[in-house]
């Protein structure tokens, strides 16, 4: 999301879980607290809100102790100074300025937070502002409380090594919440924090909705981690230098994945739907996997924990079997190591955690992202997946907040970012009806393929200088059906490259098709040849 201003709107969607579990009206009952006289930290008695956010408008509300604060009023954050919760009966109070992070031994885990801030700040060169920082010291105070889980042997990884956001040994980790959409994961482990069978089960039959969502999402550690496996025997990237980029759907048949990418010959392979312990990928690690096969390195963030077997095909196909880690999300394979591999977590609005849903899971959108060095030069890496069930707006948002983290990151560096923008040039509320795509197409033939002038991302992507012509095969759609046999491309262009700052050549949509006929997913992998 772009910088937002005081007072630009009114408070968008939000849920607050009343004293009795109902939702309440907290946008009334703030203006009502202000009146009142509490200002905009106003007394709520017996609410109990996690988080409520209204992106478009940068609105965030945080409760402690009973209290409702309004991290929007930026003029008040800069008079006040930046704010956090405080310790029980403390309400809200003032931190002093992580920029210059000062401490006082005596305090709590704040002044914790404010070390790790100021010092993971200054590891990844984010740009704070004042109404930024409160949020970035409210993310890692709420981190710092939640303890870290030991290492167990279920644990989901390689033999463990040392990681950090320097490269593979530096240590430092922390969490950057960005726009108050984005939040920049920094912990880089070996092994995945797991979740047991239990836990899965247990968050499955409790409360469902967005509000018990933010409670899971902020509990589940492999949430806020980034998985790194280096190569075995690392090879610097070197111009002209092959991408791919592939929603892989599960990465059920990672030997034909494998022979595949073997033949593209990429340095660089941008991965996203990709499953550890899912049943209904043989309950592997297909990232891990998938890179041993090709003598690749490997950056690996867990996108959704999945409570179920999967949508209702995968159900009715794994009938009776169990997800052994319930994992799914997207990775990185390089042959050379990725410096500063990080997790870009551009939604968690909690949607797939409700009733309209068919498939109950705890996370959101992502981007795995990393510094890669072709011809030794640093190149910041981004595997992207937007979300399918969502508006063109929506879509634009979500790329909106990816290009902000990547500014935080690393400002002005080349760019090259692939994967899965689901980019269907219409949104849910526009199919209204049978006829609804059917007129839609009669007034544009080529928007399915062509959908650059329906999707909003593309212009926002375009005013922050990137650009696709050249990266992409235009026209060529990406999308395959594997039934009726024999599998076949829809119309639907869904995956794109955007890129800044690089010379591209010799796009490509490759066939996601085994030799024997088999769809291996149902998106062709893209494929581009960059240069600096």
């Amino acid at each position: 999301m772009g910088q937002t201003q005081a007072g630009q709107g009114v408070l968008g969607l939000l849920e607050v879980l009343g004293p009795e579990g109902h939702v309440v009206d907290a946008e009334r009952q703030l203006v009502q607290a202000s009146h009142d006289g509490e200002g905009t930290n106003g007394a709520i008695p017996g609410l109990s809100v996690v988080r409520v956010e209204a992106a478009e408008f940068g609105h965030e509300l945080v409760e402690a102790d009973g209290r409702l604060f309004d991290h929007q009023a930026q003029a008040a954050l800069r008079h006040q100074g930046p704010r956090a919760v405080g310790a029980a009966g403390g309400g809200g109070r003032d931190l002093p300025d992580l920029a210059a992070g000062s401490t006082d031994p005596h305090e709590d885990g704040c002044a914790r937070s404010r070390v790790e801030a100021h010092a993971d700040e200054q590891a990844l060169g984010v740009q704070v502002t004042d109404h930024t920082r409160m949020d970035l010291a409210l993310e890692l105070h709420l981190a710092a409380q939640r303890p870290e889980a030991p290492a167990q042997d279920s644990a989901v990884g390689v033999p463990r090594h040392e990681g950090g956001i320097g490269g593979f040994g530096s240590g430092l980790e922390g969490r950057y919440f960005l726009g108050m959409v984005a939040s920049i994961e920094t912990r880089a482990r070996s092994l995945l924090t797991p979740v047991p069978t239990g836990e899965r089960d247990r968050i499955r039959a409790a409360a469902t909705g967005r509000l018990a969502h933010r409670r899971w999402y902020d509990e589940l550690a492999c949430l806020h981690e980034v998985q790194v496996a280096a190569p075995e025997r690392p090879r610097n990237a070197t111009s002209p230098a092959r991408v791919v980029a592939w929603n892989a759907e599960r990465g059920r048949d990672v030997p034909a994945l494998a022979a595949l990418l073997r033949e593209a010959a990429p340095q660089l392979v941008l991965l996203s739907e990709i499953d550890v312990g899912m049943a209904r990928s043989g309950n592997r690690h297909t990232a891990l996997d998938l890179a041993a096969a090709l003598g690749f390195g490997c950056v690996y963030g867990v996108e959704f924990v999945e409570l179920s077997l999967g949508g209702a095909k995968e159900r009715a196909a794994c009938a009776g079997q169990k997800n052994s880690h319930g994992l799914h999300g997207g990775a990185i394979l390089s042959r050379s190591p990725l410096e500063r591999p990080v997790v870009v977590r551009i939604e968690h609005d909690g949607a797939w955690l409700g009733p309209e849903r068919d498939e109950p899971r705890v996370g959101g959108r992502i981007a795995v992202m990393g510094t890669w060095r072709l011809d030794g030069m640093p190149v910041t890496v981004a595997s992207v997946h937007l979300e399918s069930h969502s508006e063109p707006s929506a879509r634009g948002a979500q790329i909106a907040s990816l290009l902000d983290a990547i500014e935080s990151y690393a400002r002005d560096a080349p760019v090259l970012i692939g994967g899965d923008l689901n980019t269907f040039s219409m949104g849910l509320s526009e199919l209204t009806g049978p006829d609804a795509l059917k007129q839609a197409l009669a007034e544009d033939p080529g928007r399915l393929g062509s959908p650059v002038r329906h999707e909003p991302l593309f212009e926002i992507a375009r005013s922050r200088g990137y650009t696709w012509d050249r990266a992409n095969e235009l026209g060529t759609p990406t999308h395959r059906v594997a039934e009726p046999t024999p599998s076949h491309r829809t119309a639907l262009k869904l995956d794109w490259f955007l890129v800044r700052g690089l010379s591209c050549s010799a796009p490509a949509v490759l066939s996601a098709t085994a030799p024997d006929g088999r769809a291996l997913s149902d998106h062709e992998p893209i494929a581009v040849t960059c240069e600096l």
